[in-house]
């Protein structure tokens, strides 16, 4: 699946930046691709979905997941933050303590690909196996083993059926599915008190600590 063309424009800092608010000085604005704006609620980690894809050209769906981590430091003494906040915060003894962020940009790509599945009879669906990306199964035929059907093709005996995967018409589908998903990290958030850690963060401590301890 290639990258829509129509989502590659300049950006546009005016849509970003709100009332009263400054850029850094510095910053050069010609290399930001794509910018998203996060209020000050004191939620610990933030996500701003932008769609690029939504699944016209039944090739499936892409979308940009920005993501912000914004923690306490009194809950993180030995954590490094890419920026800290301007001004400090008093800890209950009156210790100076700031709020670290973080962040990161994800490209989200839903394509088809062609998984063997087991329908058992007494249960759910078992996936056995991915075999190939694509949108329609292939013959798998080897000179030391070829299929069998049995019974006519089943579209000779429903027309209605459908033979491949087209994400043309499930945009309400991809939509309520990724919502709901988006959803669920978001309640993770803990409300006792502003900016504390919460397990989704620390599982994207652990993914990230993973990647760089395996090198990719």
């Amino acid at each position: 699946m290639d990258y829509p063309e129509s989502s590659m424009v300049p950006f546009d800092v005016t849509k970003v930046v709100r009332p009263g608010d400054a850029i850094s000085a510095g910053l050069n604005t010609s290399g930001i691709a794509l910018g998203a704006a996060f209020y000050n609620n004191g939620v610990g980690h933030s996500f701003f979905s932008r769609p690029v894809a939504m699944g016209q050209d039944g090739k499936g769906w892409i979308s940009i997941e920005e993501v912000l981590v914004r923690l306490n430091t009194s809950y993180t003494p030995n954590g490094v933050f890419a920026r800290k906040s301007d001004q400090s915060i008093p800890d209950a003894q009156g210790n100076p303590t700031w709020i670290g962020y973080d962040a990161a940009v994800c490209v989200e790509l839903f394509e088809p690909w062609v998984v063997e599945v087991y329908n058992s009879t007494t249960g759910m669906p078992t996936t056995l196996r991915i075999v190939e990306p694509g949108n329609v199964v292939r013959s798998q035929d080897t000179p030391e083993f070829q299929e069998k059907l049995v019974g006519l093709p089943l579209s000779m005996t429903n027309s209605d059926a459908n033979t491949e995967l087209n994400s043309s018409k499930l945009a309400d589908v991809y939509e309520s599915a990724h919502g709901n998903s988006i959803n669920q990290l978001l309640k993770d958030n803990g409300r006792d008190a502003y900016y504390v850690p919460s397990p989704t963060v620390r599982s994207l401590h652990t993914l990230m600590v993973a990647a760089l301890l395996t090198g990719i």
